[in-house]
């Protein structure tokens, strides 16, 4: 019996063998990579991305239902509603534009959701649909990016070789939605190897939900391959991106893998094409836990400060280490925005854009409003700040009001801004006095409003995406003792009103008489 236990093992073993070689050379392929760099501030940046790619006849295997290493959960909602692009990440701290400057996957705190659909017909019926099965996977409640919070942008987020927007777009945010191990656990089961090998076998949730800033996301492209369509692809990104404070884990600005997760890689995923580990460190600290091949460690772009960051890559697989580059980019354009005025009526929003650069920057700005407040048009303004003589102009202008419950305004704004200078951008607003069924639990803490969306303009190279800091507004908010009170005091009155009309109306009196041995005795007692 052992012995045919183990024949059966070794068969299943090569099966799979062979399953992943057929799918690798039928045009699908997964890949696994984790970049880890160090900042000045001697954060650690960790950034993991899991990729499938179909193409071909993989591609067409999805489409009719038939999956290999691609999630399957995922995929029959790409087919269900209709999917050509989805970019959704959960996320919870801010990044530090500063200090760890320009990164793709710089993302705001909260969910979000950014989705074009193949066609216009009945797009928010689709988006309803999606949301709900996107929750149901990811253990988060995205079905709270119901209508009254979701926009479709007038510039921003454009498809590929589009002018202006198609009403396939839509785009939502919950500020407040935490990232939890609930998200975790889940997303890494859409891995082939799940959390048992490869790179997945990093994601411990003490570690990563221990640090200044984590990010769980998923992008997905689908498309034609060629001009007649006749041949589709599909790309699956899953992004893990995670920065940690290794001076207050360890005391010390030296960092490996062990240290930043309490875990080994012993192995690649078997399934993976490849498992490549790229380092980047910053020339003065050298690397640490990391044999780097002098001859094999390429220097990145040049730092503001005039030096060259160093950067090796590692194949888990085949132990050979190959030239890369770094991811991060020192960002010349840094956003600020905070909120002006005082009490619970009215307020505003002001933002400050610094241009570090010496050649002036074209911009689109763009905010996504709850309906609770009322934005004011009229009072957009634009000024800079130390600019002498220098303005930005403002090229185009685009507002969408709110309606009540129905949907958010939105604001599109491109503007031009000048080099070494602050430009300021500002508009007022007012705050609507709500149902106290609308409340959340915790009222007087605020209404978290999500960032605005900057996208930094390129001719170059493709555009850049800013976010600004999530803001916490102040609404008019009920005494929600009073019902209480309220509550308590109807409920007294009540209670003496109810028992002594009950006395009276229930009682009944009659009359009793008193024998003579009883009248006796009461005479006794008076005497």
């Amino acid at each position: 019996m052992e012995v045919l236990g183990t024949a059966l093992l070794a068969l299943l073993w090569l099966g799979e063998l062979a399953k992943a070689t057929s799918v690798r050379d039928g045009g699908e392929m997964f890949s696994e990579i984790l970049r880890m760099e160090q900042f000045r501030d001697s954060k650690v940046l960790t950034d993991f991305t899991f990729e499938f790619k179909l193409d071909g006849d993989s591609a067409k295997l999805v489409d009719a239902q038939h999956y290999n290493l691609f999630p399957r959960g995922l995929g029959q909602m790409v087919g269900a509603y209709g999917v050509e692009q989805l970019q959704l990440t959960l996320t919870q701290g801010r990044w530090d534009y500063r200090k760890w400057g320009y990164s793709s996957r710089s993302v705001p705190s909260g969910a979000q959701i950014l989705v074009t659909f193949n066609n216009t017909i009945d797009v928010d019926h689709k988006w309803n649909g999606l949301i709900n099965s996107l929750a149901g996977l990811l253990c988060a409640s995205l079905n709270f990016m119901t209508v009254s919070v979701t926009t479709e942008p007038f510039l921003t987020f454009l498809p590929p070789d589009a002018k202006a927007q198609t009403g396939r777009v839509r785009y939502s945010r919950l500020p407040r939605e935490n990232v939890c191990t609930e998200n975790l656990t889940p997303w890494s089961k859409m891995l082939p190897c799940q959390a048992k090998s490869g790179f997945g076998s990093l994601l411990n949730a003490y570690r990563i939900f221990d640090t200044n800033y984590h990010s769980v996301g998923i992008s997905l492209v689908t498309g034609c391959s060629n001009p007649t369509c006749s041949s589709r692809f599909i790309q699956l990104n899953q992004t893990l991106t995670v920065v940690h404070d290794a001076v207050r884990r360890s005391g010390s600005a030296d960092f490996s893998v062990t240290t930043l997760f309490d875990r080994l890689v012993t192995r690649g995923c078997p399934l993976a094409k490849e498992s490549l580990l790229y380092v980047t460190v910053p020339p003065t600290h050298g690397f640490v836990g990391f044999t780097a091949p002098t001859e094999n460690t390429i220097q990145g772009p040049e730092t503001p400060a005039g030096n060259r960051p160093l950067t090796a890559t590692y194949s888990i697989k085949k132990g050979n280490p190959i030239a890369s580059i770094c991811n991060t980019t020192a960002s010349a354009f840094v956003p600020h925005r905070y909120l002006t005025g005082y009490g619970q009526e009215r307020g505003g929003i002001k933002v400050a854009l610094h241009n570090f650069g010496e050649s002036s920057l074209d911009i689109i700005y763009m905010e996504n409003l709850p309906w609770i407040l009322k934005v004011y048009a009229h009072t957009f303004k634009v000024g800079t700040l130390g600019c002498g003589s220098k303005s930005a102009a403002l090229q185009q202008f685009k507002f969408r009001p709110a309606v009540d419950r129905e949907r958010p305004s939105l604001l599109e704004a491109v503007i031009t801004l000048p080099p070494n200078c602050t430009t300021t951008l500002s508009f007022e607003f007012d705050k609507v006095f709500l149902r106290y069924t609308e409340h959340p639990p915790d009222s007087n803490r605020g209404f978290d409003i999500g960032p605005a969306v900057i996208t930094v303009q390129n001719a170059s190279s493709e555009p850049r995406i800013f976010y600004t800091e999530n803001i916490l507004v102040d609404m008019p908010t009920p005494d929600f003792s009073m019902p209480y009170n309220v509550i308590t005091f109807t409920c007294t009155v009540l209670a003496y009103f109810f028992g002594a009309v009950f006395n009276v109306l229930t009682r009944e009196f009659q009359a009793v008489e008193i024998s003579e041995s009883a009248e006796k005795v009461k005479a006794k007692k008076t005497a």
